[in-house]
């Protein structure tokens, strides 16, 4: 008798042992805790891979075996936000059929900016999306020229012209290749990848903002790019602007033009009223992945929208001939900025 009631008492402590242990860690395991490790929720939140100022590269999972859907009719990608409760929210879709991993290009951030994002998956047949878990990033604090890199060339107006273009350090340097309304450069410049146009569409009309006729897409009468869309005030700071149309304007009729080389690269001198001068280089455009008329012309994006046809961008367009203001160009191309500002 002594040794049964031994035995029962060893199996009672050895099972309450065990409820103790299996209470022990996540009381409530969060669906895609896993990270990228999880093989069994349709959509996993990935990693930041990259992190600027105005951009970050993030990660995800999805596993689309998990629902009964064709891939034709499934969205993969990040949707970001500055609220945790997404209700102001902007969605990057991931390119091309997405079996498990992706990665996507989150572009036009604010800098020194905390952003709630997450991986989504939706399919048009359902009334619902499918989230992974909810991750943080800060962008970086944004990055520009230090006081002082401007020229005063005694304008009418005022405006003080910049020493280099963004992402330049020398006044010779092309530096970096923006679409019209658009703040990060990147690798391909067409319509497909362009912020503004809905390729997903079969009609003519794409444009999603900066459109004045009902032709070209969806109508909001914008004429110059918002704050948001200035890569000079995104880049540098907001004591910075793209030109407008009259400072361009303004620029090439108050001011001495003449064809030479800085450092061995063409361009134009541009020698104001007061004796000052900037060197604007022949930096070509960016079309596709190609580098087009490098060292034979220069093109530069104004703000201003070409408002006879919504499709183009107002700008400066220039070779070793002539200089010409008001010359337009698909908004998809990668042109160089030159920034302004008003006041030292």
């Amino acid at each position: 008798m002594k040794k049964l009631l031994w035995m029962l008492t060893v199996l009672l402590l050895v099972g309450a042992a065990s409820v103790f242990m299996a209470s022990c860690g996540d009381d409530d395991p969060v669906p895609g805790g896993g990270g990228e490790d999880n093989t069994t929720d349709v959509a996993v939140t990935g990693t930041v891979e990259e992190l600027g100022s105005t951009y970050a590269q993030i990660s995800g999972v999805v596993n689309l075996n998990v629902i009964s859907a064709s891939y034709s009719s499934v969205k993969v990608g990040v949707e970001v936000s500055t609220e945790q409760d997404f209700v102001d929210k902007t969605r990057y879709i991931a390119d091309g059929v997405i079996v498990r991993e992706f990665s996507v290009r989150l572009t036009s951030l604010n800098p020194e900016t905390k952003y709630y994002y997450r991986t989504f998956v939706s399919v048009s047949t359902l009334s619902f999306d499918y989230y992974g878990t909810i991750q943080t990033f800060t962008t970086e604090e944004q990055s520009g020229p230090s006081t002082g890199e401007y020229v005063d060339l005694g304008l009418p107006s005022g405006t003080l012209w910049a020493t280099h273009n963004i992402g330049a350090t020398n006044p010779e340097d092309y530096g970096d290749y923006f679409a019209w309304g658009e703040t990060t450069p990147k690798s391909t410049y067409s319509w497909s990848t362009y912020k503004y146009y809905d390729g997903s569409s079969n009609t003519s009309n794409k444009l999603t903002k900066y459109c004045t006729s009902s032709g070209y897409g969806t109508v909001d009468n914008k004429k110059e790019l918002d704050l948001s869309d200035d890569a000079a005030y995104v880049n540098w700071g907001n004591q910075w602007r793209m030109p407008s149309l009259d400072q361009l304007t303004e620029l090439c009729t108050e001011c001495t033009w003449t064809w030479t080389q800085l450092n061995g690269v063409n361009g134009y001198e541009v020698v104001g009223s007061n004796g000052n001068s900037v060197f604007l280089p022949a930096t070509g455009c960016r079309y596709a992945a190609a580098l087009l008329n490098a060292g034979s012309g220069g093109y530069f994006w104004s703000r201003s929208l070409y408002t006879s046809d919504s499709s183009y961008g107002r700008g400066l367009y220039f070779h070793s001939g002539g200089v010409y203001t008001g010359y337009y160009d698909n908004r998809y191309y990668g042109r160089s900025v030159r920034p302004v500002r008003l006041s030292n």
